[in-house]
């Protein structure tokens, strides 16, 4: 998974990581993938794409916190997920 991370178009499969990921572990990689994106190259890319991404993130946000047992096992990763999505609006 480390060397997936280092791919420069990595960030691309995050979605699919973040909806099939089987373990927490992964699926905070793939939001690590995406902070880096958010940090270093974010205005580069085109504003549809941050759209979607974006309302990707929102949206998986509120499908983790909605249900309980999620939430409570999942905490971790709902934090992580909370970050980006600041790193999101403040890199606007």
């Amino acid at each position: 998974m480390n060397e997936f991370r280092l791919l420069p178009d990595s960030w691309r499969s995050c979605d699919i990581i973040l909806n099939k990921g089987q373990t927490v572990y992964t699926k905070i990689i793939a939001l690590g993938i995406l902070e880096d994106l958010v940090k270093a190259k974010w205005l580069l890319l085109p504003e549809d794409q941050r759209l979607g991404i974006r309302n990707f993130l929102v949206d998986l946000l509120i499908k983790n916190v909605t249900n309980e047992e999620s939430f409570q096992h999942q905490n971790n990763f709902i934090n992580k997920l909370n970050y980006v999505i600041v790193l999101v609006i403040i890199n606007k």
